[in-house]
């Protein structure tokens, strides 16, 4: 589990029981968006794999 994780599951915790309702559908969005927002940058990771693995292997040859 994440740091991302842990820290809205803490957060929906202590809104549970301090806030109420209202504070743990802003929570719970909030957690949402950052889960989708870091699935797309592994997502463009995983898709430009190959290009990065090319550049570093020139980089190390010292032909870039």
């Amino acid at each position: 589990m994440g740091v991302v994780e842990i820290t809205a599951l803490v957060g929906l915790g202590l809104a549970t029981t301090t806030l109420g309702g209202s504070a743990v559908k802003a929570l719970w969005s909030i957690s949402k968006g950052l889960g989708s927002f870091e699935g797309r940058i592994l997502e463009m990771l995983a898709q430009h794999k190959g290009t990065l693995d090319d550049h570093e292997e020139r980089l190390r040859k010292g032909k870039l």
